[in-house]
């Protein structure tokens, strides 16, 4: 699980989560409650629309354009179900909650990372395989 993702909470301007994301040079950012909750994701395509198109709104909060029906995985996600679900979602990363009934924001995973730990697996199999034989 990987730390080095941008989140902002619910409550941060449209204006102040685009700053975020330009300094940080990152495209997107996960949205959490009070509590750590993941909400949803938000990017900066979508900010410069809507800022684009509705003037003077600025001050609005990120939950204005935050996707809140993303997918998730857990920490006893396989690395295949992960990988399987990043195809799925034409994303780079996906965010890792807790659990089914607890959705806090434990980090995020990267597809570079699933496939370097899937390799490894097959790579340990393979090793296996050549010791049995």
């Amino acid at each position: 699980i990987l730390n080095n993702y941008l989140k902002m909470n619910t409550e941060t301007s449209l204006l102040g989560t685009e700053k975020q994301l330009l300094n940080n040079q990152r495209e997107s950012a996960f949205i959490v409650d009070k509590e750590n909750n993941l909400v949803g994701r938000i990017n900066i395509v979508d900010i410069r629309y809507y800022l684009r198109e509705e003037k003077d709104k600025e001050l609005e909060t990120v939950m204005k354009v935050t996707e809140t029906n993303i997918k998730k995985i857990y920490q006893a996600t396989s690395v295949w179900q992960a990988l399987q679900n990043i195809a799925e979602q034409k994303v780079i990363t996906l965010p890792v909650v807790d659990g089914e009934n607890n959705p806090k924001l434990l980090g995020v995973i990267d597809n570079n990372t699933l496939i370097n730990q899937y390799f490894s697996f097959m790579e340990e199999i393979q090793k296996q395989r050549n010791v049995i034989k």
